[in-house]
């Protein structure tokens, strides 16, 4: 099954004054694959079209279809299917940060170490639901509790490679100082990163002022996705008129160290750098809260529409929608709402903070672009580019 794929082409300006274009080339395609099928049949193609989250687009998927046929999964499933979920963000992140971050920097990439949470996530997948179909229309989830040993691999990962302490007391640091002494002292492509960014004075660099994407009623955001210029909405959304930002450091910018650093250094390259370690520390943690509580209810519509449904979830990128229509168990109307999109709306946050680098030099200024971009995490390839004076 072919990917929804794409790219996300951004031109930099010749000089520091000028201004930065994004042009989103990703298809939006789904729609048309999806019509006609049966829901049951969808659920199964969606995980196929999607190389980047493909759980968090299939769980999406099934809030949206379950609501629309007026069905819920059991609670139970629910805490399987995030966990799921979180163990993908793990992935995700572990991907920039052993791939992508060596490359940014001049680094062998980490290739070695980053099959084993693909390992994790199946592992996961196969003791949660042995029949090996979690996103299934009446999917049943196995007994698990929250010492589940993929957690437990997944912290001796994350202290191995990444943060070389234990990865719930990484989360304790909260302020600069205890930041940029670990990033001294400890080995590996995370700190030295950090340290790098701080070397070279960039941390300020790409500040810029976002509006974090709300907490959006069910009911509007059907609306949106079911109207008239529901696709011009889908390739680039605003929300009261305004392009919202989703992503790691939104969800992060509450927490003690990302707060001190944006209060230093402005929301800018350092902070949102730092938001992805934060987070990414953190999910051992939040997967346990998950597994021991007494549910995670589904989230349907606030007043359920006969053959519509809409659902939500946050995915490793930030917060992803599917709306779908039905007649009969047949698919009428698709429609997915990306966080890409939000954060790559040509005045959204990439574009502000792209605009916003000071540097004078060329292709030091191309250097911070590209870091910036990996810290708001496109999910397609995104291609650099100095548009013609």
């Amino acid at each position: 099954m072919k990917s929804l794929e794409g790219q996300i082409l951004i031109r930099l300006p010749v000089d520091a004054s000028g201004a930065v274009q994004i042009l989103n080339q990703r298809s939006l395609g789904a729609s048309g694959l999806l019509c006609g099928k049966t829901v049951t049949q969808a659920l199964e193609i969606i995980p196929l079209l999607f190389n980047i989250c493909g759980m968090a687009q299939a769980r999406t998927a099934c809030l949206a279809s379950e609501t629309a046929l007026g069905q819920q999964a059991a609670p139970s499933v629910e805490q399987a299917r995030e966990l799921l979920v979180l163990m993908e963000w793990a992935r995700e992140h572990l991907a920039r940060i052993l791939i992508d971050w060596p490359h940014l920097f001049d680094q062998p990439p980490m290739v070695r170490a980053l099959p084993a949470v693909g390992t994790l996530v199946a592992q996961l997948r196969d003791r949660l639901f042995p029949h090996r179909r979690p996103f299934a229309l009446n999917a049943t989830a196995a007994p698990f509790s929250s010492e589940l040993p993929e957690i437990g691999r997944l912290e001796q990962l994350l202290e191995a490679q990444v943060y070389h302490m234990p990865a719930h007391q990484w989360t304790e640091m909260d302020d600069f100082q205890t930041l940029i002494s670990w990033s001294r002292e400890a080995p590996g492509v995370a700190a030295s990163s950090v340290r790098r960014i701080c070397d070279a004075g960039w941390a300020s660099q790409g500040h810029c002022e976002t509006t974090p994407l709300p907490a959006i009623p069910a009911q509007d955001m059907s609306g949106r996705l079911a109207g008239g210029d529901a696709e011009d909405f889908a390739r680039q959304p605003t929300w009261d008129d305004r392009p919202c930002e989703t992503s790691s450091y939104t969800r992060q910018r509450a927490h003690p160290l990302v707060a001190a650093l944006a209060s230093e250094f402005g929301q800018g390259l350092l902070a949102r750098w730092v938001a992805r370690l934060v987070e990414l520390a953190g999910l051992p943690r939040r997967m346990r809260q998950v597994a021991a509580a007494a549910e995670i209810p589904a989230t349907p519509s606030e007043e359920p529409t006969a053959g519509a449904g809409l659902g939500q979830s946050e995915a490793a990128r930030g917060r992803l929608y599917h709306y779908v229509e039905t007649d009969g168990d047949r698919i009428d109307r698709y429609r997915i709402l990306a966080p890409t999109e939000w954060n790559f709306h040509p005045d959204g946050v990439a574009a502000r903070s792209l605009g916003g680098l000071s540097l004078p030099d060329a292709e030091e200024r191309r250097q911070v672009a590209e870091l910036l971009i990996n810290a708001i995490d496109p999910c397609v390839a995104c291609r650099v580019e100095y548009a013609h004076a």
